[in-house]
C-alpha cells in the first residue's frame, strides 16, 4: 500500500478547536430537544441572530460527501463522522498517550506480544444492539482482508492473530514487541449485525446510514446539502450538552452570508485579513487561528550526484525565502519548520535547539563556494569537475501553492547559480512516476500527520528520496521497540536532530487555518493539538427561547 496516496493537498484541512467567550448578557441555556434550522417566531430583534436559533451546532464545510464507513475514511468529513459516531477500543489523549475507550481493561503477556482486552459491558450501538466481542472480531476481519486498502492497512500489518475468548474478551497477538502495537487498537468498531456483507464493493461503498457507539447518532443525509446527527442520550461516556449537530455544505461565499444571518455557528475560512475583519465587524463573530496537521516539503532524489553533498541541500534551504512565500501564499498563516514530523505531537517538543535555516542569500553562496561549486565560465551557473549545478523539478500545477512555490524557489535558486528545469504536470502523474523510476531529481508534497503512524512510513516504506543512512534506520528500529513514552520521545528528538542536520527532505511549512465562530458558543478550550470536535461533548450553546 502506498501511504502517500492519503496525503491531503487541500489547504482547508482539519477543524479548529477555539477558545470562545460568551456574550456580554447571558441568555438562558435551554435547548430545543432536536436539532433544527427552523425560523424562530415572535422573537424580538437581537444583535446576534443565531441566539434565536436552536441548540444544535451548525458547521459549514465546502464538501460533505462521505464514505459513511470509518474504515474507508478519506475526507475531512469522514474523520468528523468517525469521531462523532464511532468509538474504538482505545483513544489518543491530548498528550498522544493511549487510554481505554470501549476497552475496560487490558493485560499483556510476559513476552509483550499478546494483549488481552476486556470490553466494557452494557454498551449499545445506536440501533440498540449490544456491543460484544463479535463486533470487534468483525471489524478486524475487515482490515485484515486482502482486499482492504483503507487508512488502517498499515496498522493491520502489526497484528498476527486475534480471537474472542468470550463475549467480552479479545486476545490480540502481534508480530513484534513494540509500543506501536496498541495503535492498531484505535480502529473504530463496527456493528457486525448492521455492517455484515457478502459483497466487498457493496460494503466499501454502499453504507449511507452509519451506526456506532459514539456520542452522536446519524439522523439523515441530503446529498450536497447537509448531514444531521442527534445526541446519543444513552452514550456510555460523557453526554453532549448540545442537542445535535448539522454539517452543512457551503462554499466560503455562502458560509459568509449564512454566518452573518446567524444560520451557522462555525466554518473554516480563507486566510485573508479582509475576511477576518469582516467577521469581527459583525459584533458577534470572532476568528481563531489553528495549526493544522499538514506540512509541506520538497523531496530530493539523494541518489542524484548533485544532492549528495549536505552543503548543496543546506544552500537550497537557506537560499529559499520561506517566510516570504508563507506571506505571499498563505497571508502569513503558516510557520516554517526545521524538520518533517509524522505525528503532530512532535512539534510540541521544546528546547530542541534545531537549525531553523532562516533565509540568508550570502550564507547560501558561502555554502556552495566552500565545496567548490563556482561559476567558472560566467554564464550564471555554477560548475565543478565539469558538471553543472543543475536539476529537474516536477511540479504538479493543479494546486496553486505547488505552482507558486516552484516559481518563487526556482527564481531564487537561479540567482545562486543553480540551473533549474521545471516540468509541469498533475499530482497523480507525479505519484505514479515516484512509484516507478523518475526522470527528475526534485518534487514536492504535502504530508498529513497522524497519531497512528511513525517516521518509518515517510522515510522508510515510501522512501522516494532514496534516503539510506544507518543512523536513521537504527532510530526507526529502536522506535519500534520503545518500551516507554519517555524513551520514544528521546528517540524522536534524536531523529529530529539527525533529520535537521542531514536534510533528506527540505521542510517548508506547517499550515495554519482560520475558523470563524459565533460567540454564542461556550465552554471550549483552545489547544494547537486539538480540534473543536475533540471537545464536542463540552460545547454549550446560548439560545433565547
Amino acid at each position: 500500500m502506498n501511504f502517500m496516496r492519503f496525503v491531503k493537498l487541500s489547504l482547508c484541512v482539519v477543524c479548529v478547536l477555539v477558545f470562545l467567550t460568551a456574550c456580554s448578557t447571558k441568555p438562558n441555556k435551554e435547548k430545543d430537544p432536536l436539532p433544527t434550522d427552523q425560523e424562530p417566531t415572535g422573537q424580538v430583534l437581537i444583535s446576534n441572530p443565531a441566539l434565536s436559533r436552536s441548540g444544535a451546532l451548525v458547521v459549514a464545510t465546502p464538501d460533505i460527501s462521505s464514505t459513511f464507513n470509518p474504515l474507508f475514511a478519506k475526507s475531512k468529513v469522514d474523520k468528523w463522522l468517525e469521531e462523532l459516531i464511532f468509538d474504538g477500543l482505545f483513544v489518543f489523549d491530548a498528550s498522544d498517550n493511549l487510554e481505554g475507550a470501549l476497552a475496560e481493561s487490558w493485560t499483556d503477556s510476559e513476552d509483550g506480544l499478546t494483549y488481552t482486552v476486556q470490553l466494557k459491558e452494557n454498551i449499545a450501538f445506536h440501533d440498540g444492539t449490544s456491543l460484544t466481542a463479535r463486533d470487534v472480531i468483525f471489524t478486524y476481519d475487515v482490515i485484515m482482508n486482502d482486499a482492504y486498502r483503507g487508512p488502517y492497512a498499515e496498522l493491520a500489518s502489526y497484528i498476527k492473530t486475534y480471537k474472542a475468548l468470550d463475549d467480552f474478551t479479545i486476545a490480540f497477538t502481534f508480530n513484534d514487541e513494540k509500543m506501536e502495537n496498541l495503535k492498531a487498537l484505535v480502529i473504530p468498531v463496527l456493528s457486525e449485525s448492521h455492517y455484515r456483507f457478502t459483497n466487498w464493493s457493496t460494503f466499501a461503498e454502499g453504507f449511507k446510514a452509519p451506526i456506532g457507539t459514539g456520542a452522536f447518532k446519524f439522523d439523515n443525509y441530503t446529498e450536497n446539502t447537509r448531514i444531521v446527527l442527534l445526541k446519543n442520550s444513552k452514550y456510555w461516556n460523557t453526554n453532549a450538552n448540545i442537542s445535535g449537530l448539522i454539517i452543512s455544505q457551503m462554499d466560503e461565499a455562502e458560509a459568509l452570508q449564512a454566518f452573518e444571518a446567524g444560520d451557522i455557528d462555525l466554518f473554516e475560512m480563507e486566510t485573508s485579513k479582509a475576511h477576518v475583519n469582516a467577521i469581527k465587524s459583525l459584533g458577534f463573530g470572532n476568528v481563531m487561528t489553528k495549526n493544522t496537521d499538514v506540512v509541506t516539503f520538497i523531496g530530493l532524489d539523494l541518489s542524484a550526484p548533485i544532492f549528495s553533498e549536505a552543503n548543496v541541500r543546506k544552500a537550497l534551504l537557506v537560499g529559499l525565502n520561506r517566510e516570504q512565500f508563507i506571506q505571499d501564499q498563505w497571508n502569513g498563516y503558516a510557520t516554517t519548520i526545521p524538520f518533517i514530523a509524522t505525528n503532530p505531537y512532535e512539534y510540541t517538543f521544546e528546547n530542541e535547539n534545531l537549525e531553523m535555516y532562516t533565509y540568508d542569500f550570502e550564507e547560501a553562496n558561502r555554502l556552495l563556494d566552500e565545496i567548490g561549486w563556482r561559476d567558472l565560465d560566467g554564464d550564471g551557473y555554477r560548475e565543478k569537475n565539469g558538471d553543472q549545478l543543475a536539476f529537474t523539478w516536477y511540479v504538479f500545477a493543479d494546486v496553486d501553492w505547488s505552482y507558486n512555490l516552484a516559481i518563487q524557489a526556482s527564481e531564487q535558486w537561479e540567482k545562486l547559480g543553480f540551473r533549474v528545469e521545471l516540468i509541469f504536470g498533475d499530482y497523480e502523474t507525479m505519484l505514479l512516476s515516484l512509484d516507478a523510476s523518475t526522470d527528475f531529481e526534485m518534487w514536492h508534497l504535502a504530508w498529513d500527520m497522524s497519531h497512528a503512524i511513525n517516521p518509518q512510513v515517510l522515510f522508510g516504506i515510501t522512501n522516494y528520496a532514496n534516503y539510506n543512512k544507518t543512523d536513521a534506520q537504527a532510530n526507526f528500529d529502536a522506535l519500534n521497540t520503545a518500551e516507554s513514552v519517555a524513551e520514544r520521545e528521546s528517540l524522536l528528538r534524536a531523529w529530529h536532530i539527525l533529520q535537521n542536520e542531514d536534510l533528506p527532505y527540505l521542510p517548508i511549512a506547517k499550515l495554519k487555518t482560520l475558523w470563524a465562530y459565533n460567540e454564542r458558543l461556550d465552554n471550549l478550550s483552545f489547544d494547537e493539538n486539538l480540534d473543536w470536535i475533540d471537545q464536542i461533548n463540552q460545547i454549550e450553546i446560548d439560545v433565547i427561547q
